[in-house]
């Protein structure tokens, strides 16, 4: 039976639409999810790509089959497409690489890399290391002076003082925790009631430190003369003990 396309008034049947719906539904490959790596293969493959776009991919074969050995091993791809539950096994996706012919197509390859994972590791970091160098007694007096005048700002201790060439502001932060360290455990071997009592001097000194640099405890101790075993701490304290004797008097 002859299908009716047109009516006899001239207008279009039914059946007419359904099999224009028909015509117009999009061909997929069978088995094949489109992408940015697999809409050139589709292009190549399917019997529904157009002789312009046939051309632009015979051109892009032939700009890489130019391309330096070195240049075009970079460009070749192989990617791996899964083959579809209804897809037969002899139906499979062909793969194009750089350096194949222009009428030749080559089947699908599942490879890796030969490159183990540990040497790349340790081509990066496994490089040269920065040679450290001791810091000398006067850097470390430097250190503590910058510290005493801006703080533990160490970008302005390192511009304002002289150290090794090699310093950062790294370097200056971890030595300055070293001699924390070891004047916290100084301070904790030492036995209670054995420190030099602070003289009327060194009581005037503090007194002038607090009006200038107010409670800067490290900044007093630096900026004026203190005996040798006094610390930030042992200031505050004396300063607290003055204060208590001036409010009770």
């Amino acid at each position: 039976m002859v299908p009716v396309y047109w009516y006899d008034d001239g207008k279009p049947s039914e059946k007419f639409y359904n099999d224009l719906e028909v015509l117009w539904e999009p061909v997929w490959c069978i088995g094949v999810k489109l992408n940015s790596r697999t809409f050139n293969i589709v292009l190549e493959t399917s019997s529904f790509t157009c002789p312009s776009h046939r051309g632009i991919r015979q051109l892009e074969r032939q700009y890489i089959k130019s391309l330096p050995p070195d240049m075009s091993s970079k460009v070749k791809r192989k990617p791996v497409l899964p083959i579809a539950g209804n897809q037969k096994r002899g139906l499979e996706v062909y793969d194009f690489s750089s350096d194949s012919n222009d009428g030749e197509l080559t089947p699908p390859e599942r490879m890796r890399d030969d490159l183990s994972i540990p040497s790349q590791i340790k081509q990066v970091f496994h490089g040269k290391r920065r040679r450290r160098v001791s810091f000398t007694e006067e850097e470390t007096q430097n250190l503590l002076n910058g510290v005493n005048n801006f703080g533990k700002s160490w970008a302005l201790i390192l511009q304002n003082f002289e150290f090794h060439e090699s310093r950062t502001q790294v370097d200056l932060k971890d030595k300055y925790r070293g001699i924390e360290k070891k004047s916290g455990k100084l301070r904790a071997v030492q036995k209670p009631g054995r420190r030099k009592p602070f003289s009327m001097c060194e009581d005037r000194r503090l007194l002038r430190g607090v009006k200038q640099h107010g409670y800067n405890w490290k900044t007093i101790l630096g900026s004026l003369t203190f005996s040798k075993e006094r610390t930030s701490e042992d200031l505050r304290n004396r300063w607290r003990t003055l204060h208590r004797k001036h409010m009770k008097s």
